[in-house]
């Protein structure tokens, strides 16, 4: 994502965040018309890979978003239904003990009951269970 840090309806540093939040492998490089380093620091804790000041050269910013991209982690793939592919991100403590959780019962034959709210994922941790135990089953 390329974003200007001065938007009309919006603060450059609380799209970027609003943007990581929803992908955290999201590459992100703010610009801004009178760059300072309060604002350059701003936009770095707020996601954002680079800054750069306006008007940048054509190279120079592909450079930063060819740079921000090299940077961010692949996420890794989940099956999807048909042609799609899912990503399972599991940034948090609490999704890192989920997976935990999906490693020690892959090799098992225990039914598994995932619970939670609408939305949080819970086909994608019932798939990624699904992958774990055919994976150790070599199908």
């Amino acid at each position: 994502m390329v974003a200007d840090l001065d938007l009309p309806d919006i603060d450059g540093t609380v799209l970027a965040r609003r943007a990581r939040a929803l992908d955290p492998f999201l590459a992100v490089v703010l610009v801004a018309a009178r760059p300072a380093l309060d604002s350059a620091i701003a936009a770095l804790r707020a996601g954002a890979d680079d800054f750069l000041p306006r008007p940048t050269g054509a190279d120079q910013l592909v450079s930063a978003v060819r740079t921000a991209l090299a940077r961010r982690p692949r996420p890794a793939p989940v099956a999807g239904r048909g042609s799609q592919r899912q990503t399972l991100v599991h940034e948090s403590s609490g999704m890192a003990l989920v997976m935990d959780l999906v490693a020690r019962i892959a090799p098992t034959e225990v039914n598994v009951l995932v619970t939670g709210e609408s939305g949080v994922g819970k086909d994608l941790v019932a798939r990624a269970v699904h992958r774990a135990r055919r994976g150790r089953r070599g199908r």
